[in-house]
């Protein structure tokens, strides 16, 4: 009887198989983990300009709190005299979903600030407040129709406010489906 010996296994192939397994592992954890975790996700500030400004429209910002200075420059420079950009010195900073407009030569002030239309909002994923918007600018928000936006509407004016966002639940026409459906693009 012949007894044959077990070849050991070579150190590469010991370490390619080692290899194989770690990489599969890692990739059935890349899977199991939510996209949000899994991918780095850039949140610039967006800032609507109007008005006096060469090119209006919505502006994309790497800083938390763009200046009134950066928003003119990026959106072309002021479309009146030099003496207009006198009432633009200084750094005023910006709040992300802020609309600006800014004043010609003759107005009182130098710009005004508000809310960004509701419409870039919803595009942009910012939230509109419950407690604030329009009709129309409920309108803007996916799943909610001109009924719906009045009801909400008629039950802030009858509560004075919502306190909760969970309170629009109480509102005709919002199941769970639709609050759902609606969470995302509003806050209070």
């Amino acid at each position: 009887m012949m007894i044959r010996s077990k070849k050991n296994p070579s150190p590469g192939g010991i370490l390619v198989l080692a290899l194989v397994l770690l990489l599969g592992t890692g990739v059935r954890m890349l899977l199991r983990e939510s996209p949000e975790s899994a991918v780095l996700v850039h949140n610039p500030s967006y800032v609507q300009v109007d008005g006096n400004i060469r090119f209006p429209g919505v502006y994309p910002f790497d800083t938390n709190r763009p200046t009134l200075q950066l928003l003119v420059k990026k959106a072309g420079g002021l479309k009146g005299r030099k003496r207009d950009l006198e009432a633009l010195r200084g750094d005023i900073p910006i709040s992300h979903g802020t609309r600006i407009t800014l004043l010609g030569s003759g107005e009182k002030e130098g710009f005004r600030r508000g809310e960004m239309d509701p419409f870039y909002k919803v595009s942009l994923g910012i939230p509109l407040s419950v407690n604030k918007a329009s009709e129309l600018d409920l309108i803007a928000v996916p799943g909610i129709g001109p009924r719906l936006a009045d009801a909400i509407v008629r039950e802030r004016a009858r509560r004075g406010k919502f306190l909760s966002l969970q309170e629009i639940r109480e509102i005709r026409g919002i199941n769970q489906g639709i609050y759902r459906k609606v969470r995302p693009y509003l806050t209070l």
